[in-house]
């Protein structure tokens, strides 16, 4: 448009209505993201660590592909209910307390808004000095005698430098699906020490 075909001073009411148009534009044209990362949900009954534990394998062994990342099989086999925040169904999850350890929270995960679910995260929110929700070694040999592969390397590199801290995920695949344990202490993890988890991801290759 030209510059003369333009008004040099825009009435009030015309900037505001702009500025409003771009507000909602922004939101409109959200880049890809996690549809459940920032949304709260309604906490479910506490559990015990290894009825958590017991649920979470049973989801696991139950997906083989990425509809059965769906709100309905996530409570036909945990049990537990789903809280769905979307009119589409792609924002759901719920919260819950392992009991005297912390919290945690299972979301589903879409990388664009109004597209179904190809991941689900599990994240651990200890309680200070409290013994750990999930024990990162229980998870892993329970995958590995379910079926998963471990994918790459095991001990990641640089373990024995003093130093240093990765937060690469321990990955294990079987079929169209990976599960990605995180450890809270990678040094632990690689010597075969007990150490509690963070977060597990379940991702499905859609």
């Amino acid at each position: 448009m030209h510059a003369d075909a333009v008004p040099r001073f825009r009435p009030l009411w015309l900037c505001a209505l702009l500025a409003s148009a771009c507000t909602a534009s922004s939101f409109t044209h959200a880049p890809a993201k996690e549809s459940a990362a920032m949304t709260s949900h309604p906490r479910v009954a506490p559990l015990q660590p290894d009825e958590l534990s017991a649920r979470m394998l049973k989801l696991i062994g139950s997906i083989r592909g990425a509809a059965d990342l769906s709100p309905e099989n996530i409570e036909r086999q945990t049990g537990l209910t789903v809280d769905i925040r979307s009119h589409d169904r792609s924002d759901y999850g719920l919260i819950g307390q392992v009991q005297d350890r912390g919290d945690y929270s299972l979301s589903a995960v879409s990388y664009r808004p109004g597209q179904a679910a190809t991941r689900l995260d599990l994240r651990l929110s200890p309680r200070a000095g409290a013994g750990c929700a999930l024990e990162f070694g229980a998870l892993r040999d329970a995958l590995l005698a379910a079926g998963f592969a471990a994918d790459g390397p095991q001990q990641p590199a640089g373990l024995d430098d003093p130093g240093y801290r990765t937060t690469e995920p321990w990955s294990y695949v079987r079929d169209e699906v990976e599960v990605e344990l995180y450890p809270a202490d990678d040094r632990a993890a690689g010597q075969g020490r007990p150490t509690c988890l963070n977060k597990i991801s379940i991702h499905v290759d859609a």
